[in-house]
């Protein structure tokens, strides 16, 4: 897997990239105000970890809608594995051109913690140098895969596109479902094209780096119905944790500089 991050994103010792989203529900009877979020809707969350083919490695459902990122992820049971290295993640390895060893890593937006194990961007508030805007703009290109795996998702399963008629438990078991069915279907074997066309992800040229948005993004429909969770602080990082981030950073404006990462700034 981090072979594929570092082959088609520019990425290396990536283990995946992690990301939340709210499927909004109907009011769930007898809830009072569990599930109802900060954009006054009812919900639950999706949590999820992608790989680079746009496949879902982990997925939690069902935290209610009220929750930010930060919190659904540190009740989940990924957050304790990846704490623990019960994944089994390798040791720390050199990136490549160096002999530096950098530990393997998930990348994530600024909602979640930063950890050894896990990448966020360096907040443009306290950080705006060149360096730094060069570091968070290549990790936003790898988390690009979290984007379009739920953009394809709602995209090709309508049902996740307005509100679930259903209860919370009920809509638990869709989610699930439709994501079972997205990775059985978006295997690169598998050559589903009715399913994940040409053009519908988002595609990089590898000589200039240059993105070009897929399909998905042009739906309204999604912006509206396919929410983000909220950013709430979650400062306090450790040192190694920060250390880890400037040693990728280091790397991203050193040897592993690529030619046009600048002009994309």
């Amino acid at each position: 897997m981090a072979s594929e991050f570092s082959e088609q994103w520019n990425f290396p010792n990536c283990a995946g990239a992690l990301d939340g989203k709210r499927v909004l529900l109907q009011a769930p009877m007898n809830s009072g105000s569990l599930y109802y979020d900060y954009k006054q809707q009812f919900s639950v969350v999706l949590l999820a970890l992608v790989d680079a083919h746009y496949r879902f490695l982990y997925i939690d459902v069902g935290a209610n809608g009220r929750m930010s990122d930060a919190g659904v992820f540190s009740n989940s049971k990924l957050s304790g594995a990846l704490e623990n290295n019960d994944l089994k993640f390798p040791p720390a390895s050199a990136l490549p051109g160096t002999t530096t060893g950098a530990p393997f890593v998930v990348v994530a937006d600024d909602a979640f913690p930063l950890k050894t194990y896990m990448l966020k961007p360096y907040p443009g508030r306290l950080y705006d140098d060149t360096n730094t805007r060069i570091f968070n703009y290549r990790l936003s290109r790898a988390r690009r895969v979290v984007e379009n795996a739920f953009g394809i998702l709602v995209n090709r399963w309508r049902v996740l596109r307005g509100r679930m008629l259903v209860e919370p438990e009920t809509a638990e078991k869709v989610v699930l479902a439709v994501c079972t069915l997205h990775n059985y279907l978006a295997k690169p074997k598998q050559s589903c094209s009715a399913y994940l066309p040409p053009g519908m992800a988002d595609t990089v040229d590898p000589m200039n780096g240059l993105v070009t948005p897929g399909s998905w993004r042009t739906d309204t429909n999604l912006v509206e119905n396919w929410q983000r969770l909220s950013v709430q602080g979650n400062r306090g990082h450790s040192t190694s944790a920060k250390q880890v981030r400037d040693l990728y950073r280091d790397y991203f404006t050193g040897v592993g500089s690529v030619a046009w990462q600048s002009s994309m700034l």
